[in-house]
């Protein structure tokens, strides 16, 4: 089997969050998570920016714990979350993406990108399905 190398783990820089949850903050300082599997937790919270996640403490392969993250920044609401289905396809498109309770419609296809200029919000997929990053400049950054 090949396997990739890489100089580095995405779980091992700030701001990640893998494993047990496990969290890097911005500051590089990591803490695990202990909570209710199934409920919502306050991730981060400041005078721009508040973030929280739904955890849904699955243990597998692909290690997914959260399901959901919702962001208030400015007077906008954004929320990115996986949806539930039985049995996870990767060629499947399973992610419901919001902006102040509107859905948005990502068109599929690494590269494709989303624009709101009112929120200063880009969404562009990585990859063909389920994975984009989600950026307002000079606020926040996230791979999701």
């Amino acid at each position: 089997m090949l396997r990739l190398c890489k100089p580095y783990c995405a779980c091992d820089r700030p701001g990640a969050v893998c494993h047990d949850p496990r969290f890097i903050g911005g500051d590089g300082i990591m803490f695990y998570f202990h909570g209710k599997k199934d409920d919502d937790f306050c991730l981060l919270s400041d005078s721009k920016i508040h973030i929280n996640g739904h955890f849904i403490g699955k243990r597998s392969n692909k290690g997914r714990w959260v399901q959901s993250i919702g962001i208030l920044f400015g007077f906008h609401q954004f929320y990115i979350g996986a949806n539930t289905v039985a049995r996870w396809e990767e060629s499947v498109d399973n992610m419901l993406i919001k902006l102040d309770g509107k859905d948005i419609l990502l068109p599929v296809g690494e590269g494709q990108k989303w624009l709101s200029f009112e929120a200063g919000l880009t969404i562009q997929r990585q990859v063909e399905t389920n994975k984009v990053i989600v950026r307002v400049e000079g606020l926040f950054e996230i791979a999701a």
